[in-house]
Order: C-alpha cells, then sequence, then structure tokens
C-alpha cells in the first residue's frame, strides 16, 4: 500500500488520503467475505487509525482514496464507503464487548481481592499488637498486608486504566466509522 500524504492545509487537517493502485489493496487479501464485510488490510487500517490518533478530538474527519484503476463494479463509492463504515462500526463494537467484559471481570477480581485483603488483615491480627509480635511475627503481619494489597491491584488497574483505553478506542473506530468518504480517480 502507497500510503503517500500530502500536507494538507490547516482547514483541511482531518483529511486523510490514501493513494492506492487498486480497491483491493484496502482490503485483507484472505478474507473471503464480500467486500462490504471484509476486513481491511493491516497496513491501512494502522494507517488510519494512527493518523487519526494523532488528530484532537474535535477535528472533523474525511476518508479521500486516490485509486488509479478504478472499480468495475457500479456504485463504487457507495459500496467501498460501506465496507470501511462496517468495518469499523464492527472493530467498535469488538471493543466495546471486550470494556463490558474486562469490567464484569474487574468487578468480580476486585469481590475475591476484597475477601483475601479482609481475610490477610485478619489472619495477621491474630499475632497480636507489634510488641507482641516479635521480629517474625511483624514479617508476617507486614507480609499478609502487603499480598492482601496487592491482590488488588490487577482489579484496580482495570477501573482505573484499561476502562478509559477502551472507552478511547471504541470512540476512536465509531468516529472514523461516521467520517465521510470520497473516492477519487488517480493518474499517479
Amino acid at each position: 500500500m502507497n500510503a503517500d500524504v500530502p500536507r494538507a492545509p490547516d482547514g483541511a487537517r482531518g483529511t486523510i488520503e490514501l493513494r492506492l493502485r487498486n480497491v483491493a489493496q484496502l482490503f485483507n487479501s484472505l478474507d473471503p467475505a464480500p467486500f462490504n464485510e471484509r476486513d481491511l488490510d493491516r497496513a491501512a487500517e494502522d494507517f488510519i487509525v494512527g493518523w487519526v490518533r494523532e488528530l484532537p478530538g474535535d477535528t472533523p474527519l474525511q476518508l479521500v482514496l486516490h485509486l488509479r484503476e478504478w472499480p468495475e463494479e457500479p456504485e463504487p463509492e457507495r459500496w467501498i464507503a460501506t465496507a470501511i463504515r462496517n468495518y469499523f462500526n464492527e472493530r467498535a463494537r469488538v471493543v466495546s464487548t471486550d470494556l463490558h467484559e474486562e469490567l464484569r471481570r474487574g468487578r468480580f477480581n476486585f469481590a475475591i481481592g476484597i475477601c483475601f485483603l479482609l481475610s490477610c488483615l485478619l489472619i495477621a491480627e491474630l499475632f497480636g499488637s507489634q510488641e507482641q509480635r516479635g521480629i517474625f511475627g511483624n514479617f508476617l503481619y507486614e507480609g499478609l498486608t502487603i499480598v492482601g494489597w496487592v491482590a488488588l491491584w490487577r482489579p484496580l488497574e482495570v477501573f482505573l486504566y484499561e476502562y478509559w483505553h477502551l472507552r478511547r478506542t471504541e470512540r476512536l473506530y465509531r468516529r472514523i466509522a461516521a467520517a465521510p468518504f470520497e473516492l477519487k480517480k488517480s493518474d499517479l
């Protein structure tokens, strides 16, 4: 794929231009599905997503595909736009499903972690006060306290960090899917 992207004027910063020989270069050649359900070529997807990630979230997007060889099928702009829109909507749906699954698993793991922490703290209290425990008792007391808190690390990571990453990725895919599409004949 030749992704030769010229510098655009400030007002057109959200224009993503791909220059290809033919439309087949846009899609995964191993995917046997019809064009409107086909996966995009990995390099094309990475190019589009990478470009959009660099833009401010309020920049209007537009996808422009320049083809040297015009498709023989009727209404190529409509079916190519539909295929791109379907692909990114499906990617957003998959990320949304992953997000909901990750949150469900995070809640379950958080409940387990809280129970484990409480168990560790209760067992640690069996060693008595700091004066009564001695050096080995203090070692076990502190170790159980730390292990209990560490058990909450992964569930909290889901809520504090992964949620936002997945939500941002889902919005990015939906934004690309909603972008206007234009097909142009290229002589280059």
